[in-house]
């Protein structure tokens, strides 16, 4: 047997293009149709707030992942709140003296009632700092270089990272 060679005309090859097209769009129609079904059969049809068919393919957003960054954005806020007022501002000079390589020249009046003391208490008690060479912060002397007496821990060190973080991002 031979091989024929068969021609066929230009109107031929447009109807079978046309054919083409049409069973190609018909397929997808009911791919569209039978993901609605799908989407309505999940309970996901009064979530969709976006729907799309583009070249690409099918885009749709639905409400619920909107939800779930509004919230995540609130937690963001309310931890973004909480580590901007943990410490005081004269509590974070104090940590930040401390993380630097300077010196820390104090001086305190000798009350228990004075601040400065109440302060480093206060950083002690939230694991942010430790006390050195001295049994209670009463003790160190009423001036001197704090860094004979007190060091930031590995906690103090992550919380003046996140507050420069937190300033970063505000400054942004």
């Amino acid at each position: 047997m031979g091989s024929e060679v068969v021609f066929i005309s230009t109107a031929e090859a447009n109807a079978v293009e046309m054919w083409l097209n049409f069973i190609t769009t018909l397929i997808w129609q009911l791919v569209v149709v039978g993901l609605l079904i799908a989407i309505y059969r999940a309970g996901l049809l009064q979530r969709i707030i976006e729907f799309q068919f583009t070249r690409q393919g099918l885009i749709f957003k639905v409400q619920e992942i909107r939800e779930r960054q509004e919230k995540l954005q609130r937690e963001v806020d309310a931890l973004r709140f909480l580590v901007s007022g943990f410490v005081t501002d004269w509590e974070l000079v104090h940590l930040q003296k401390l993380a630097s390589d300077r010196p820390f020249d104090y001086r305190w009046g000798g009350d228990r009632n004075d601040r400065f003391i109440q302060e480093l208490i206060r950083l002690w008690d939230l694991g942010l700092i430790t006390r050195n060479n001295t049994e209670s912060w009463y003790d160190i002397p009423r001036e001197g270089n704090l860094r004979d007496y007190a060091e930031l821990t590995a906690r103090g060190n992550e919380y003046i990272r996140l507050r420069m973080q937190l300033q970063a991002a505000s400054d942004a």
